[in-house]
């Protein structure tokens, strides 16, 4: 088709009108239809909706593609390794898991759920809870890409609130039922989630690990629960209705943590904060000078949407987001401090703790790790008196359990936010509706319109090593690509 017939095709073809356009996309692009799922009636008697895009179909979908079907064909073609985790498949939660022993062909499937701002923090009312899904079978590389990333689930987080999970989830577990069987937590007292430590016992022996959280223990504190005049035991509140399923139990561990969330909006950004004040303290530079230099730093690539946050005095943490802050600590001794001879252990064990979850982690490396933790520290602490050693040792822990879980990529999957943002800003009516429409119908069209990417990918990551040098940042080199992490120029 040459050019003056695509442009006619435009004008007076099926792709001549918005409506024509829709129907042709629907039709020639595998479309998996949004399914309302009616919640019930809100205390104003409003008839209320969330949107449901059906895992079944979503999976058919993508397994007509071919380059999907040769991406599970080589990941079941790869060995697993002995005392190596590499991939999420290396971990014992994997490898314990009865459904993947007995059924070595099953399809793994990584959901994400989170709740976004679509106008602003002020406008609360248009908050979205969202859950996408990725497939675990295919390689790692391509697993991190937004293009693989499907949306499951879009519902108000008012309305999540007012129905409950069960409600909005029942679809959803219903669907991996029927697929296994016939084909604030900042303010908490009990806050972990794979230990059961309570925050006082915590505060004061930081160093102690409580007994681990199992299935059984998580029955016998349901039906405690039961019994019970308070509204949680040992932290639980209610079942997890992701529990009806056979192979999966959030105790299993089936909650892995995530790398932007709990490290770089967590620890990174209180850790930060706290140094910065102390150096300044000490006179080595002032919160100003510290402002105007990183204002003034020509960024490369996406670290110019990213950009570090200014930072004020007694800030007790950063004020930017994962991304601003990975930048930040990134960059931090590089631009402002080089020359000072200032030693700093934090930065260094924070980027180790990062590496650590890239490929090839031995178990020897990791409990090495785990022992290191706890001589963290920091010359002249007088002033630093805060506990970040035990967070980020029960940071790595899940990495015995579920691998190299930094290859499930969780904080990748706020990416799309942006493209949902982009769109409620335009369609605020109808909001969770149109928002699944449109992106169910745009990652269709991207899926066929990219349809050779993955190989490609594929064939250009085995040669990476044969690229200029002057397209692969320092980021790239460090985390890998696709990481979405810092990409600073080296």
């Amino acid at each position: 088709m040459n050019r003056g017939d695509l442009l006619k095709l435009y004008n007076r073809g099926v792709l001549s009108t918005d409506v024509k356009r829709k129907g042709a996309f629907k039709k020639s692009f595998n479309y998996v239809e949004p399914v309302p799922l009616f919640l019930g009636n809100d205390e104003n008697g409003t008839e209320r909706f969330a949107q449901y895009v059906p895992v079944q179909e979503t999976l058919a979908a993508l397994f007509k593609s071919e380059s999907v079907r040769e991406q599970y064909a080589a990941t079941r073609l790869q060995p697993s390794t002995v005392n190596l985790y590499q991939d999420v498949r290396d971990g014992e939660g994997v490898q314990s898991n009865l459904l993947l022993k007995s059924e070595p062909s099953s399809v793994g499937l990584v959901l994400y759920q989170d709740a976004f701002e679509v106008v602003g923090s002020g406008e609360r009312k248009h908050k979205v809870l969202a859950v996408y899904s990725t497939l675990a079978d295919i390689l790692p590389h391509n697993r991190s890409t937004i293009n693989q990333m499907q949306l499951v689930l879009l519902c108000r987080e008012q309305d999540f609130k007012y129905f409950g999970m069960n409600n909005v989830f029942e679809p959803l577990v219903k669907d991996l039922k029927v697929l296994e069987e016939e084909e604030n937590f900042s303010r908490a007292n009990d806050f972990c989630r794979y230990c059961e430590v309570d925050r006082a016992t915590f505060m004061r022996e930081p160093h102690l690990c409580g007994t681990t959280r199992t299935a059984q223990s998580y029955q016998s504190h349901l039906q405690d629960l039961k019994t019970s005049d308070t509204n949680s035991v040992c932290g639980i509140k209610s079942d997890s209705p992701f529990n009806q399923l056979g192979h999966f139990h959030v105790c299993q561990p089936g909650l892995l943590p995530c790398l932007g969330h709990d490290l770089f909006e967590g620890i990174v950004s209180y850790d930060l904060a706290l140094f910065i004040s102390h150096l300044v303290k000490e006179k080595h530079f002032t919160y100003l000078q510290l402002n105007r230099c990183k204002n003034q730093f020509k960024y490369q690539g996406n670290d110019g949407k990213g950009k570090p946050a200014d930072l004020s005095p007694g800030s007790e943490r950063l004020s930017g987001h994962a991304v601003q802050n990975w930048c930040f600590l990134d960059c931090y001794l590089s631009w402002w401090v080089t020359g000072l001879k200032i030693h700093i252990m934090n930065r260094d064990d924070i980027k180790e703790a990062v590496l650590s979850f890239l490929p090839g982690l031995s178990v020897e490396t990791l409990t090495s790790l785990l022992e290191g933790f706890e001589e963290l520290g920091v010359e002249s602490r007088a002033d630093l008196v805060y506990v970040q050693e035990k967070d980020l040792e029960r940071y790595l822990r899940p990495i015995q359990t579920s691998s190299s879980w930094y290859r499930i990529c969780c904080y990748r999957f706020s990416t799309p936010h942006k493209y949902s943002i982009s769109l409620i800003v335009k369609f605020r009516k109808h909001l969770v509706f149109t928002h699944t429409a449109w992106h169910v119908t745009a990652w269709h069209v991207m899926v066929y319109r990219l349809s050779g990417q993955m190989e490609r990918d594929a064939s250009s990551n085995s040669n990476c090593s044969g690229r200029s040098k002057k397209t692969i940042t320092r980021g790239q080199k460090r985390y890998g690509e696709g990481s979405g992490g810092p990409n600073v120029r080296a």
